[in-house]
């Protein structure tokens, strides 16, 4: 029976696009029908369906589409990605399913089919209706479901007084926080008794080579298998533990220049975990393996390749059916030649097959590497991202600051110049962007900075404080209505727009005036009935010096808001001793804003080179640290 199961939609642009709320442009539904547009949930080979695509302003729009089946190992490609035009709102895609399709997807009882939808625009993920197609019963090599496991609350074991993380000492414990390692010796106790540090040790070394050293739950996959975390869980697991997956698509995850790293797909049940919640799921994985002493080589097997584990030496991946030398099924063997070409780096003498000893000897180093990583100075615990523990959805209003004619333009990071030899005073006489400065005239701006007087800057017209506060606020857009919340933003494009073209603006009804602005921004968060509303500016001074941030209130009730909002950020560029700063001069913070609580944040200064330079080439991580302090205040509500 074919299943066509989750339908991955990445859409995405091909160069920056400036990000735009109206005219909406988004794909509402994809489904499978037969030809006579029945919608059905299963099909045979031999057969023909239709993949039909409903969206919303995309006629004209090209996109690709391929088909895949989903397997517990990898996913087999049945049809490569082709290419097609949105004819229309509703259009349909027909797909033969042919028997050469059966065979490249393997003899299983039945295959899981979906289609992977890329489209030039924005970024959405979608599912379908399963839909099985009947296959032949054959005998299934590969270790898919395991023992009943309930996740449940850990407890830290104690060693006479002495902190567990230190008492055993594990490879690469220096990479992990305290509680981390507790956890690690936890499970390996748990799970075997008699060796367990020996195994506590197999863990760590497997989340080292697995997480490409990052020992982080939410790491993509590098070669977009769509693995994800400390043991690269596989899209098919979490749907045997959650009975769902969503694939999402991370634009710069290893933040590199290197586009083959860029747009990596990850599953995001997986990546919203903090590294203790899927050590649980690392316990789950491995529980097959309890009580049973294995060599590293097998137990690193469970995660590469299950089927491999416990079995003499022999051929794990080969580049042809030939070279393998056990007997299995056609399915099985066609995997393990799938598999060769991702996982070729480990053939030592390039034959074209990967022996299990090979596999051995790359993986052992690992072993040996992380013993230099075993001094712990302090036991002390890493920071995690704060989890979401309300269930409560809200309305929230986000105002990128300023960008609104008319009204104050605001702020901009600035151009310089500076001294490439300051005995000298040699300059070459022309202006720089921060991204520009040399590093010894950012660590000293003052000296090599030619003039300290703002009239003698240029100005950096690509960064103005209106268009990075939309990129701001635009990133925690996405992020907030990831987790349900309804989300508006004052302003619809990156640039600066007059009030009076502003599609929000019929919100707010009066004459256009030097003060509109504001009245309409408060009219606009009092017609959304806004449960919250964050304004996000940047700072700016006559000066190089000055820098920091900090959040502003002006009234109680929102104080815990300006203080929480800000919680996750001093790490990141310091917070000021006056934040939260209570103010009653501001005019989207006055009375007439209804919004239940509200606070304005000034995420640093665009005047100073350093802090400018780290706003500008760190939206993202702005726009999270934000997130994150409000997920600490939703989680205070009732």
């Amino acid at each position: 029976m074919l299943k066509l199961e989750y339908t991955t939609l990445s859409i995405r642009s091909a160069k920056p696009q400036p990000p735009v709320a109206s005219p909406k442009r988004e794909i509402t539904g994809v489904y499978f029908t037969d030809n006579k547009g029945n919608r059905i949930t299963k099909a045979e080979y031999n057969s023909t369906i239709r993949v039909v695509i409903n969206s919303i302003g995309l006629v004209g729009s090209k996109f690709k589409m391929s088909v895949l089946d989903k397997d517990t190992i990898s996913n087999d490609v049945l049809i490569d990605a082709k290419e097609y035009t949105f004819t229309g709102n509703s259009i349909y895609v027909t797909i033969p399913l042919t028997a050469t399709m059966q065979e490249t997807g393997g003899d299983f009882k039945y295959q899981n089919l979906f289609v992977d939808i890329v489209v030039l625009a924005t970024s959405k993920h979608l599912a379908t209706v399963p839909i099985e197609v009947d296959l032949k019963a054959i005998e299934k090599d590969l270790i898919t479901n395991i023992t009943k496991f309930v996740v449940e609350k850990s407890e830290v074991p104690k060693t006479d007084g002495k902190c567990v993380c230190k008492e055993y000492d594990l490879i690469w414990g220096d990479k992990v926080s305290c509680d981390f390692r507790k956890k690690v010796v936890e499970i390996a106790k748990d799970l075997w008794p008699k060796n367990f540090l020996e195994m506590a040790n197999n863990l760590m070394a497997v989340f080292e080579w697995e997480s490409g050293g990052t020992f982080k739950p939410d790491v993509p996959n590098q070669k977009k298998s769509g693995a994800t975390g400390l043991i690269q869980f596989m899209p098919q697991r979490a749907e045997e533990y959650f009975g769902k997956y969503t694939m999402e698509i991370v634009p710069n995850y290893y933040k590199t220049s290197d586009v083959k790293l860029h747009n990596l797909p990850r599953v995001k049940e997986f990546a919203d975990m903090t590294a203790l919640k899927q050590l649980d799921y690392v316990k789950r994985y491995f529980e097959p393996l309890r009580n049973r002493k294995l060599e590293f080589i097998d137990f690193y097997l469970q995660v590469l390749f299950p089927v491999s584990s416990g079995k003499p030496e022999h051929v794990v991946f080969a580049n042809s059916k030939d070279k393998l030398d056990l007997s299995e099924s056609e399915s099985l063997k066609l995997k393990r030649v799938d598999k060769y070409a991702k996982n070729s780096g480990l053939d030592v003498n390039n034959d074209g097959k990967v022996m299990k000893s090979e596999i051995a000897k790359s993986v052992n180093k690992y072993l040996i590497l992380g013993q230099s990583h075993k001094s712990i100075s302090k036991c002390a615990n890493v920071k995690e991202d704060p989890k979401l523990t309300n269930d409560k959805k809200f309305v929230i209003v986000l105002d990128p600051g300023h960008g609104i004619k008319p009204g104050n333009s605001g702020t901009q990071a600035r151009t310089y110049k500076y001294y490439s030899n300051y005995e000298e005073k040699i300059t070459d006489g022309k202006l720089h962007n921060v991204n520009d400065l040399p590093q010894y005239v950012l660590d000293d701006p003052t000296k090599f900075i030619v003039s300290k007087l703002s009239k003698d800057w240029g100005y950096d017209n690509s960064n103005t404080e209106g268009m990075t506060t939309y990129k701001i606020a635009i990133k925690l857009k996405e992020k907030l209505e990831s987790i349900g919340h309804t989300v508006y933003m004052t302003r619809s494009q990156v640039e600066t727009v007059y009030l009076g073209d502003e599609p929000n603006f019929k919100f707010y009804e009066g004459k256009v005036s030097a003060d509109a602005a504001i009245t309409y921004r408060n009219s606009f968060t009092n017609a959304k009935n806004a449960d919250y509303f964050i304004a996000i500016h940047c700072d700016g001074a006559d000066n190089l010096i000055d820098k920091g941030s900090h959040s502003i209130y002006s009234d109680a009730t929102s104080k815990q808001l300006a203080t929480d909002i800000m919680s996750e950020y001093n790490d990141f560029i310091t917070v000021l001793k006056r934040s939260p700063d209570l103010r009653n001069d501001l005019g989207v913070l006055r009375t007439s804003n209804k919004a239940k609580m509200k606070t304005l944040v000034e995420v640093g200064f665009l005047t100073n080179p350093n802090e400018a330079k780290t706003i500008i080439n760190n939206i993202d991580e702005i726009a999270k640290r934000l997130y994150n302090g409000l997920i600490i205040n939703f989680n205070k509500q009732k």
